[in-house]
């Protein structure tokens, strides 16, 4: 039972702890943060999930299971978070970064 207390007090409550601290200090509005932030990391979260638990449906339980349920997870991931959780201004930065390694690597 002391886990979930140690749980729920360092993850919840400093995380609104944190963001109370920011609005007041930096005036950081509640709507912004919810729309910018928190929706955007629950609907990664769903798609990721969802996109785990089809291999585990699907299939019986095996080690190609296993393999398939994390690529899947992983692949649900990239997708939701490019498609759902970064902005154009974001997307052209990973892109830089990317193209600046392939150069390094001589790809």
């Amino acid at each position: 039972m002391l886990y979930v207390v140690r749980i729920v007090w360092t993850g919840v409550l400093s995380a609104c702890f944190l963001l109370y601290f920011m609005h007041r200090n930096c005036g950081m509005e509640y709507r912004m943060f919810t729309h910018e932030v928190l929706l955007p990391v629950l609907w990664v979260t769903l798609m990721c999930l969802i996109s785990g638990i089809i291999p585990v449906l699907l299939m019986e339980e095996s080690f190609v299971r296993l393999l398939l349920t994390g690529c899947c997870s992983i692949i649900g991931f990239l997708i939701a978070f490019w498609l759902l959780a970064t902005q154009e201004n974001e997307r052209a930065m990973i892109k830089g970064v990317i193209l600046q390694v392939r150069k390094k690597m001589k790809f």
